[in-house]
């Protein structure tokens, strides 16, 4: 069990966390890596505490975007020089388990599927530090087919760094990530890599390899946007043919995940701090169809949440 994997992790302002993260793979138990960090513009010190580690760890090669880009195509650019039989994807404010490549190598080596993925610890900075563990009780070789509505309401398919990817099929399909949005844009990658997969078999390892740090700055909710509603719409109709129900039954999962979509989007939208003339406009970009019931709605629970904190 030597084959090479390739490691793409984009730096941006990551200062106070790329030493961590790097260490975290490079001390880790399975030695035959390489680590693309790619730079997109950072304005601290970033891109000298990359060379420093570069210095250090001859399985550390870096890339600089020569203007902000972005995620996407910060790791498209990583993709073009990947040498490796398998990909992963870290983020650099996160860090892993000192067997995080060694169990998903050793289960894509034994099994022959295209996919494994695992649980992850989440450690919410927001929230008083809570930690909360996403995983199963055991592993498990199962058809995507089968699992994918559980693992999307369980939020266990969207990700990229708790998954393990064959290079092989990235290349020659040509898989990269939509430098055109702005959020979605790894479970978009992630569907597509899903669709060319010959066997759709893929295996859950029961182990809590990541460790996602969730801070102010990488909320979701906090980017937001009209244009991003649509997108996510799209990535919903993008997972419809790999699941095994009949259509009537896709069409009505289809219309309720939209549903739930649009719900987040104009909740996310009523806590702006922007004019009522403002959230109507972008509301009604956002969503169209039924967004005047959604704004009665949200507008009753921004009141009733106002009304808690007053009776605190």
């Amino acid at each position: 069990m030597n084959e090479k994997v390739s490691i793409i992790i984009p730096v941006y302002n990551a200062e106070n966390t790329i030493v961590q993260c790097v260490e975290s793979i490079v001390n880790g138990t399975y030695q035959n890596i390489e680590i693309i960090l790619v730079d997109d513009c950072s304005r601290d010190s970033s891109v000298q505490i990359c060379r420093d580690l570069e210095k250090k760890y001859s399985t550390i090669k870096i890339l600089q975007n020569k203007q902000n880009q972005g995620v996407s195509y910060t790791r498209n650019r990583a993709l073009e020089i990947v040498s490796g039989q398998y990909c992963m994807f870290v983020d650099s404010d996160d860090w892993v388990d000192n067997d995080y490549v060694e169990s998903f190598v050793r289960e894509m080596k034994k099994t022959g599927v295209g996919m494994v993925i695992s649980g992850y610890v989440n450690h919410d900075e927001i929230i008083s530090g809570r930690v909360d563990k996403f995983g199963w009780k055991e592993s498990m070789e199962c058809q995507i087919n089968d699992r994918i509505e559980d693992l999307y309401h369980n939020r266990m398919l969207q990700q990229l760094w708790n998954k393990i990817f064959l290079v092989s099929i990235i290349k020659e399909y040509n898989i990269q990530f939509d430098e055109s949005i702005s959020m979605g844009e790894d479970y978009r990658f992630i569907l597509q890599y899903l669709q060319k997969m010959e066997s759709k078999k893929c295996i859950l390892i029961d182990k809590y390899l990541y460790h996602y740090i969730r801070g102010e700055g990488n909320s979701l909710m906090s980017k937001f946007s009209e244009k991003d509603v649509s997108q996510q719409i799209y990535n919903i109709k993008l997972m419809l043919p790999l699941m095994k129900i009949e259509k009537q039954q896709q069409e009505i999962f289809f219309e309720k995940e939209k549903a739930v979509i649009e719900e987040q989007y104009a909740y996310m939208l009523m806590h702006r701090k922007m004019s009522v003339a403002q959230k109507i406009k972008k509301m009604k970009s956002g969503i169209k169809k039924g967004w005047i019931r959604l704004y009665v709605k949200m507008s009753f629970l921004l009141l009733k949440e106002k009304f808690a904190k007053i009776m605190k």
